[in-house]
């Protein structure tokens, strides 16, 4: 039954075009937070930015032995790449959510909020982490502390 009280009609198969749509919420949905967070780090501790305490964190639980062949193979642009990397998994990830999303809303919903836990989890949790100097954020009539 639909909010008017009448039968729900058989559902549709989800088009192309539905897909694409979704797929980009999902992009959106998952890189917009990112460009808050990484905003709201910036002004904070450069460090706390979710894509370097996800690297760092990677970087943390890395056997020494591919550490040392990452640095020969990439030199100095190591961090970089490993960043790029990072990125692209949250890419494919996001798409993923989103078209999971076209089916199941809470489902797709919890991704996106699971993921954006981890990503604080991994900010929160580096050793060189404060979180208690971290500002609360601003309500009205009260800027950033």
């Amino acid at each position: 039954m639909n909010a008017t009280g009448a039968p729900r009609g058989p559902a549709r198969e989800a088009t192309r075009a539905d897909r694409l749509l979704a797929a980009l919420g999902g992009l959106v949905a998952a890189y917009v937070p990112l460009a808050v967070a990484d905003l709201a780090a910036s002004r904070v501790r450069p460090g706390a930015s979710p894509v370097v305490a996800v690297g760092s964190a990677v970087v943390d639980r890395t056997p020494a032995v591919l550490k040392d062949r990452a640095i020969r193979v990439f030199g100095e642009n190591d961090k970089a790449v490993l960043q790029l990397g990072i990125l692209l998994l949250l890419a494919l990830f996001a798409v993923g959510t989103g078209l999971l999303a076209l089916r199941h809303r809470v489902l797709g919903a919890a991704a996106v909020g699971a993921f954006g836990l981890l990503g604080a989890l991994a900010a929160v949790t580096r050793p060189d982490s404060d979180s208690a100097s971290m500002p609360s954020p601003p309500s009205p009539g009260r800027p950033w502390s």
